[in-house]
């Protein structure tokens, strides 16, 4: 189940950074780090299942770090 999200949540993230790149529209830019962010989340999930911990938490900050960037670009614009 998890793998799936993970999988799902990548295409995504590429799909978004993809078309960010190619049309130059940085309007895209906090709905690519919102992804990323889900993408991250779903990852500390899974090192969590595995018992890796270590991992585990180091996904999960850097899931709310990137979360945090995403809202502030938000408020920004």
């Amino acid at each position: 189940m998890l793998k799936t999200l993970r999988i799902i949540s990548t295409l995504i993230v590429i799909a978004l950074a993809l078309f960010e790149m190619f049309t130059n529209a940085l309007i895209i830019m906090p709905y690519t780090l919102i992804a990323l962010s889900i993408m991250t989340f779903i990852m500390s999930a899974e090192e969590k299942q595995k018992q890796k911990k270590v991992y585990s938490t180091l996904a999960f900050f850097s899931s709310v770090f990137i979360l945090i960037v995403a809202i502030i670009i938000f408020v920004s614009q």
